[in-house]
């Protein structure tokens, strides 16, 4: 078992879906940055499924996404989310898939999450983001592109952290892929826009004027 398998299984206990008839086994999500593979989709894993996996996706908790002038076209956007699930059937059926995310000043965590559906996309069998094929029964895949949520819109320069975690509906409550509580977390850092510095050295040049002056 790999480091990330053994992080995927704790993940697993420690949300106690390992004990319930209904749960969450893996979980990925979607970005889509200038940085990163020619500005196309890609997907990150947030709670890695325990066992063989056809492609190791990178990984979204702890990864640093770089810098980021939207002025001169930079570009950060969650795309899509992925939830894997298994149930043991009736009155454990899975309703429903969500992605929730936050963003904040590094270090600070605080502000509410947004909450975006994920459609349901397939029982069992099916292949994950992962490339990985899952043929078990009561196993489904909620996948989808949740459309282009600009994560830099607003946001003035500094340095910022996105938190996220996924969570499923069922008929007896909610359970979450989250590491244990901990959620997933990702940074980037956005910089002054060319016209924002410019103003930022002429009125420096202009305050040292009136100082000689």
């Amino acid at each position: 078992m790999t480091t990330k398998q053994l992080v995927g299984s704790l993940s697993l206990i420690l949300t106690g879906s390992s004990f319930a008839a209904t749960g969450i086994f893996g979980s990925y999500i979607n970005v889509t940055s200038t940085n990163f593979a020619g500005n196309t989709a890609v997907w990150y894993d947030a709670q890695v499924p325990v066992g063989f996996r056809a492609s190791n996706p990178t990984d979204f908790n702890g990864f640093a996404f770089g810098t980021y002038n939207p002025s001169a076209g930079g570009a950060l956007s969650l795309t899509g989310g992925e939830v894997l699930t298994f149930k043991g059937g009736s009155p454990d059926n899975i309703i429903g898939a969500k992605i929730n995310y936050r963003i904040y000043a590094a270090g600070f965590p605080s502000g509410t999450y947004n909450q975006i559906n994920i459609g349901f996309t397939a029982d069992a069998t099916f292949a994950d983001a992962a490339t990985t094929s899952y043929s078990s029964g009561g196993d489904q895949k909620w996948s989808s592109g949740v459309g282009t949520t600009d994560l830099l819109f607003g946001l003035s320069n500094g340095d910022y952290e996105i938190e996220s975690y996924l969570e499923a509906e069922t008929d007896t409550g909610t359970v979450f892929s989250n590491a244990g509580g901990a959620n997933f977390k990702a940074t980037f850092t956005v910089i002054p826009e060319p016209a924002s510095a410019m103003l930022g050295v002429l009125g420096s040049v202009l305050l040292l004027r009136r100082r000689r002056i």
